[in-house]
């Protein structure tokens, strides 16, 4: 009897400490959260935007993306070959499962025409891609950081 007793005490002793110490963290918490979320001035938010401009690159150069072999491949719905008299297709393209937070970019002629930001695993459909008359080489891969997929890619030949 003795000795349930003093196991409950420890135990409660305990409970009680990890208790008063969690609360001692939730007040740092949320005294720093104060901090943080104070208000600041127009002029603060201005001279914030001027000292770092945004990083908005002009043109895409994908020849500093390296191909990395262990991505797995963008699925096309297109096959390799494809006559068309439209002006305007809908290609939809396949990201392999367990890719997450990539960018998936259309190349038709080898110019950037359209491209889904941060894109998971799934299915994407880009809508009313633009052909031109003859031949037209679609391509598309995804990036994640330097690194891109190999491509998926079909001629689309627009008479």
């Amino acid at each position: 009897m003795k000795k349930i007793l003093a196991i409950l005490i420890i135990i409660l002793v305990a409970l009680f400490l990890y208790i008063s110490l969690n609360d001692v963290g939730n007040k740092k918490d949320s005294a720093l959260k104060q901090q943080t979320n104070k208000q600041t001035t127009d002029s603060e938010l201005v001279k914030a935007e001027e000292e770092n401009p945004p990083e908005i690159p002009d043109i895409y150069d994908f020849s500093k993306l390296t191909i990395d072999y262990k991505l797995k491949p963008v699925k096309l719905n297109l096959p390799d070959s494809l006559k068309l008299s439209n002006s305007q297709i809908n290609i939809s393209a396949i990201i392999p499962s367990r890719v997450r937070l990539c960018d998936l970019f259309l190349l038709v002629n080898n110019k950037k025409r359209d491209m889904f930001y941060r894109a998971s695993s799934g299915r994407y459909v880009f809508k009313n891609v633009s052909l031109n008359k003859g031949r037209n080489e679609i391509e598309i891969f995804y990036r994640i950081k330097t690194k891109r997929s190999k491509s998926g890619s079909s001629i689309v030949i627009r008479e």
